[in-house]
């Protein structure tokens, strides 16, 4: 009946340089008594549109999420699964905030679609 799409746009990615900086010159040793060496910090935007069958718009909706992911030796995550774990974790968050702007839609979508046809 339709299609949907999205399209995210980093709006601001920091990962603590001064925790990385200051364990990096205490040689860890900070780090071993709890210290994270980096908290990573993502905002995403999100966008997403659904289209008819004739590739019209009918919804189009918009939502910022946001996300902190502490890296350390004993808790948190080794600083490369951070970065990706912050930015799933900032996708998930921004879907979370559209989907119940399109439960609120949901009937006005259905009923569009189906105006529309089987593609």
């Amino acid at each position: 009946y339709g299609s949907i799409s999205f399209t995210k746009h980093v709006v601001d990615a920091r990962f603590g340089a001064g925790q990385l900086l200051l364990s990096s010159m205490l040689f860890t040793v900070p780090n071993l008594f709890g210290f994270p060496f980096a908290t990573v910090k993502y905002k995403v935007e999100v966008e997403v549109r659904e289209m008819d069958r004739e590739n019209r718009m009918i919804g189009k909706y918009v939502a910022t999420g946001q996300s902190k992911v502490r890296s350390a030796y004993y808790y948190g995550y080794s600083l490369g699964d951070a970065f990706r774990k912050a930015y799933a974790d900032a996708l998930n968050d921004a879907f979370s905030r559209i989907r119940p702007q399109v439960r609120e839609d949901a009937e006005r979508l259905n009923r569009l679609l189906l105006q529309a046809g089987k593609l």
